[in-house]
């Protein structure tokens, strides 16, 4: 419980950090983004507990578990990028979080779950929004416990972009219908995955 109830909006943790204890950084009100380095190869429960207004967080890779309780009541919490070597994630890891929460998972492997309950939304009835890679919705869907859970998938990687024949049309309506296109010097942001 190091920096439990402490009131700043950013921490960095250091590149030579191994564990996040239990609680750490419980009840945080004002920490908004965490990114965990890869050095960081255990982690305790309730870490981020009650960190009301942290939107976004990208694990590391040292770990390969996600604990019970680690994002609980994290209301503001709408992105969490899980990393491609994560192989099991604990009943309640993610609860209590905003209803739009999007988690994306990196692994064409998909981490066991606990229970169908390892990532609830605000709301008793709402489950979060899994972003899985391109190709593979149908493997996860095929996992036990993820039947609960609204499954994306991610843009498929450049490559096999350039490998897909490309649809010309001449017809003036296609064209209409194409979304917007952001530009580099738009500000969007988009996790990274």
């Amino acid at each position: 419980q190091a920096f439990a109830g402490c009131a700043f909006k950013r921490f960095e943790l250091p590149s030579t950090l191994n564990t996040l204890g239990q609680k750490v950084f419980q009840n945080c009100a004002e920490l908004d983004s965490v990114a965990i380095p890869a050095s960081v190869t255990s982690m305790g429960t309730y870490v981020f507990s009650g960190c009301k207004a942290l939107t976004y967080v990208e694990l590391g890779t040292g770990i390969s578990k996600l604990p019970q309780y680690t994002f609980q009541n994290c209301t503001a919490l709408s992105d969490l990028v899980i990393p491609d070597n994560y192989t099991a994630v604990d009943n309640y890891a993610v609860s209590g979080c905003s209803n739009s929460l999007r988690v994306w998972i990196c692994s064409t492997v998909p981490p066991t779950l606990s229970s169908a309950n390892a990532f609830r939304a605000a709301s008793s009835s709402t489950y979060a929004q899994l972003m899985v890679p391109y190709g593979t919705s149908d493997t996860y869907k095929a996992k036990t416990y993820y039947t609960n859970y609204t499954i994306g998938e991610t843009v498929p990687a450049l490559s096999a972009i350039a490998e897909a024949e490309p649809k010309v049309s001449d017809n003036s309506a296609d064209l209409a219908a194409l979304p917007a296109v952001a530009y580099a010097d738009d500000a969007v942001d988009v996790p990274a995955v």
